[in-house]
C-alpha cells in the first residue's frame, strides 16, 4: 500500500507540474497574441491612412492642375501624325563575333551548350 501511495503522489506531482507549465505557456502565448493583435491593428490603421492619402493625392482636378503647371505638353499638330507604313522597320539582328557585349545572347537559338 505504501508503494501505491508513493506512485499516486508522484503522478499527482507530475500532473501538477505539467499543468503549471501548461498554464504558464498559455499565458505567454496569450500575451504574444495580444501584442500581435495590436500590431495588426496599427498596420491596418496605417493602411487606411495611406489609402486616404492616395485618394487625396490622385484627385483628377489636382492631377490636371499639376499636369498643366509642370508639364509642357502641347496638342498634336496634324503634321506630326504619319501613317504606319511611314515608320521604318527595325533591321533584323545578325549573329556575329562582335555581339558579345552586355545584354548580347551567349548562344545561337537552337544550339546546345
Amino acid at each position: 500500500m505504501r508503494r501505491a501511495s508513493l506512485v499516486w503522489l508522484l503522478l499527482v506531482l507530475l500532473a501538477g507540474g505539467a499543468l503549471f507549465f501548461l498554464k504558464f505557456r498559455v499565458h505567454e502565448l496569450e500575451g504574444e497574441l495580444v501584442r500581435l493583435n495590436r500590431t495588426l491593428l496599427a498596420e491596418q490603421e496605417a493602411l487606411h491612412v495611406l489609402a486616404a492619402e492616395w485618394s487625396y493625392l490622385s484627385r483628377p482636378e489636382r492631377l490636371a492642375e499639376l499636369s498643366h503647371r509642370l508639364l509642357t505638353l502641347q496638342p498634336l499638330a496634324p503634321e506630326q501624325l504619319v501613317p504606319i507604313e511611314a515608320v521604318p522597320l527595325r533591321p533584323p539582328f545578325t549573329w556575329s563575333a562582335k555581339s558579345t557585349g552586355p545584354g548580347a545572347p551567349r548562344d545561337k537559338p537552337g544550339s546546345r551548350p
